[in-house]
């Protein structure tokens, strides 16, 4: 999971995403449970979600390991 979220981390910086748009954004293209958890994080959220809370959340959910297809994992949550 930390080399999807490396990725998207690109991605914002490469795109010149506003910080106020990163978690929506990275949420846009969550399919299936992912969209699901994402959706359940974001109602619980005592607050506007920041990336840095959405980042806490992923790894409290699926933790911060490394494997080979990030996408794949993303699409496990």
């Amino acid at each position: 999971m930390l080399g999807w979220l490396h990725k998207a981390e690109q991605f914002f910086h490469t795109q010149g995403t506003l910080k106020d748009q990163e978690v929506w954004t990275a949420s846009f293209y969550m399919m299936g449970m992912a969209q699901q958890w994402y959706y359940r994080f974001e109602k619980n959220a005592s607050a506007a979600l920041t990336w840095d809370k959405f980042v806490e959340g992923v790894n409290k959910r699926i933790g911060p390991t490394i494997r080979s297809n990030a996408l794949g994992e993303l699409t496990h949550l």
